[in-house]
């Protein structure tokens, strides 16, 4: 049985600041099984062109990254749920 793993990030309204490599937003979708759920997010599931541009734009500007791993991606949806 393969390994399946859940993510919710809210990752809005963050102020980052810097010019180094470290400095900015990453998100990386590790797994093919996961689920990597961004509320909100409206893009295709493998766009992570669009996955950075959301982040950007929900981050007063901040740079962002997205990666991926086939076939998995990014989802939006309602708001996270508290554990």
């Amino acid at each position: 049985m393969g390994d399946t793993t859940t993510v919710c990030a809210n990752i809005v309204n963050n102020s980052i600041t810097g010019s180094t490599l470290l400095s900015g937003i990453r998100v990386r979708h590790a797994t093919a099984t996961a689920v990597f759920r961004l509320p909100g997010y409206g893009g295709a599931i493998g766009d992570t062109t669009a996955v950075a541009l959301f982040l950007t734009t929900n981050n007063g500007g901040a740079t962002a990254t997205a990666t991926r791993v086939s076939p998995g991606g990014f989802t939006g949806g309602a708001a996270c749920s508290t554990p």
